[in-house]
């Protein structure tokens, strides 16, 4: 499917994945220096939403929201922004990020169950069953293997779980919005409220102070969190969304997954264990055929 797309949108398709599969190794890099995950939260939003506003403003796509995008936007920045990114650094604690990045696999198939409760016509279909085994397998050789150690690796994995939970509600809520506001639109809500909500989340957990106390590394780690694991990869997949076909965007959540556990295994020297290599391949597996199913499907006309 890869080779069938145009270079462009291939390029975009790429600097997606890797802007979110990085998203979990950077952050776990600023985590292993001793910086606060309130501290990384708060810097992560700023520096992302002056990078991203920059670049939509300089290619002519920065769109003025209405009433009901504000609404829409601060929701989506809450649901579908704050509170994965907060959980999940929160659980980047105490769980690699490699297993973190394979389950953050599950995110498209924990959406298809929200958007049959949020989205009209988008019900559950018995087709999808195959898929949700074979992923639910994944994931339970995945947590009880031999992948996450360490007397907190459940806080941190429950954590995560929440984080996906939280981003399936929010992705189906952004399938209900489109239908009605293009996205972009609500790129300037989006990122407003998740940095709001995160502001505030920093100030009483003692997050701002700990800006004095960073080092170069932890600085320039900071800069990439929000400048490549932030907004580049929400700047490609607006575009992406411009040019290519929903089941073509949706190849991200193949690629992902794969990005982030080369990017733990090469750069932070994390194992790679057999329970990461056979829980994950699983639950990617899942995915795919749950997805492929899901295409089959008529969608409703989304607002471009």
């Amino acid at each position: 499917m890869l080779t069938c797309m145009q270079p462009r949108p291939l390029l975009l398709l790429v600097l997606a994945s890797v802007g979110f599969g990085a998203g979990n190794v950077i952050t776990k890099a600023i985590l292993n220096l001793g910086v606060s995950p309130m501290t990384v939260i708060p810097g992560r939003y700023f520096v992302g939403t002056v990078v991203l506003l920059t670049a939509l403003a300089a290619t002519d796509r920065l769109r003025p929201p209405g009433r009901s995008a504000w609404r829409q936007g601060l929701i989506l920045g809450a649901i579908n922004m704050a509170a994965p990114t907060i959980l999940s650094t929160l659980g980047l604690v105490f769980i690699p990020a490699s297993v973190a990045a394979m389950l953050v696999a599950l995110i498209p198939l924990a959406t298809i169950v929200a958007a049959h409760y949020i989205v009209d016509g988008e019900p559950l279909r018995a087709s999808l069953l195959p898929g949700f085994v074979i992923a639910l397998a994944g994931c339970v050789l995945l947590v009880r293997g031999d992948t996450a150690t360490g007397d907190n690796a459940g806080l941190g994995i429950a954590l995560l779980v929440g984080g996906i939970l939280a981003a399936s509600v929010g992705g189906a809520l952004s399938r209900r919005f489109a239908l009605g506001t293009p996205a972009v639109q609500l790129v300037v809500p989006q990122f407003a409220g998740a940095g709001v909500i995160a502001l505030a989340a920093a100030i009483p957990a003692g997050g701002l102070q700990g800006f004095a106390d960073l080092t170069p590394t932890g600085w320039y780690l900071l800069m990439m969190s929000g400048a490549v694991a932030t907004a580049l990869p929400f700047w490609a997949i607006l575009r992406l969304s411009e040019l290519a076909s929903a089941a073509k965007t949706s190849l991200v959540a193949y690629l992902v997954p794969l990005v982030g556990v080369t990017g733990s295994v090469v750069l932070l020297e994390e194992p790679l264990t057999s329970g990461l290599v056979i829980g994950g391949t699983l639950i990617l597996v899942g995915v795919v055929i749950a997805e492929r199913a899901e295409r089959r499907r008529p969608l409703p006309i989304a607002a471009i």
